[in-house]
C-alpha cells in the first residue's frame, strides 16, 4: 500500500495538472497511458493471461498452462479494454471535479488498496502451481500480521489525506469508496481459487486492476457533487 500510495499520487497529481491545460478525457487518456508505460504494465499484462487462461481452459491444469502461454487471446484483449475504459471513464469524470486534487486523492486510494487486495489474496491462498514461478515467494511468504500492517497503513492514510471539496473527503465518504474494492478483491480470490487451485503472480496483477478500477468508479461517485456543472 505505500508503493500504491506514492504511484497514485502522483498519477492523480498528473491527471489534475493535465486536466488545466486539456480536456479531462485527453488528462485521463494521457496520465493512464504513462501509468501504464513507467510499470511496464506489469499487472495489465497478468490481467490479459489470466483472463485467458480462466475463460479459455475446461480445467485448472489447462488454465494454468494457458497462463503461461506469451501470447494475448480474446479474452485478454476483452479483459484489457474493459479494464481500461472504466478507468478511463472514472479518471475523466475525477478530472472534471472541481477540486483540482480530487484525481490525485482519488488515485491513491484506488492504488492503496489495489495493493491491499493483493496482499489480503495471497494471504488467503497457496500457490496455484508446483515448483518456482512468479509472485511464488510472495504468496507463501505473506502472514496475517503483513495483511494488518497493510491495513493500518491505509487507514492512517485515509485519514490523513487533505480535505477535498468539504464533506466529499471526509474518512465515511472514504471508507465508502475503498470497500466495493476490498470487497472484490475477496470475490475474486476465491473465484480464481476456486477456477485455479491457488493464485499466481498474474493473477495477483488481475486483482490488482480490478480493484483499482472500482475503486475508482467509487469514488468518481463520491466527487460526482463536486462536479463543475
Amino acid at each position: 500500500p505505500v508503493v500504491g500510495l506514492g504511484l497514485g499520487w502522483a498519477w492523480g497529481w498528473v491527471a489534475a495538472w493535465a486536466s488545466g491545460w486539456s480536456s479531462p478525457d485527453a488528462a485521463a487518456a494521457m496520465t493512464l497511458a504513462l501509468s501504464a508505460m513507467v510499470t511496464g504494465a506489469l499487472h495489465l499484462d497478468g490481467l490479459a493471461d489470466t483472463a485467458d487462461g480462466v475463460f479459455g481452459g475446461r480445467t485448472p491444469e489447462r488454465r494454468l498452462e494457458i497462463m503461461r502461454d506469451s501470447r494475448v487471446g480474446a479474452f485478454g484483449v476483452v479483459a484489457l479494454v474493459l479494464v481500461l475504459l472504466v478507468k478511463f471513464a472514472a479518471l475523466g469524470s475525477l478530472c472534471r471535479a472541481r477540486a483540482a486534487c480530487a484525481a490525485a486523492e482519488a488515485w491513491a486510494a484506488a492504488a492503496m488498496t489495489a495493493r491491499f487486495g493483493m496482499v489480503l489474496a495471497a494471504g488467503l491462498s497457496c500457490y496455484a502451481r508446483p515448483g518456482p514461478g512468479t509472485g511464488r515467494h510472495f504468496i507463501d511468504t505473506i502472514r496475517p500480521h503483513h495483511a494488518a500492517l497493510s491495513a493500518m497503513v491505509i487507514a492512517a492514510a485515509l485519514a490523513g489525506l487533505p480535505a477535498v471539496g468539504g464533506a466529499c473527503a471526509d474518512l465515511r465518504v472514504w471508507l465508502r469508496v475503498v470497500t466495493p474494492g476490498l470487497l472484490a478483491a475477496l470475490g475474486l480470490t476465491f473465484y480464481l481459487r476456486r477456477r485455479l487451485g491457488g493464485l499466481t503472480g498474474d493473477t495477483l496483477g488481475a486483482i490488482g486492476e480490478c480493484v483499482e478500477a472500482v475503486v475508482l468508479v467509487a469514488a468518481s461517485a463520491a466527487f460526482a457533487r463536486c462536479a463543475t456543472p
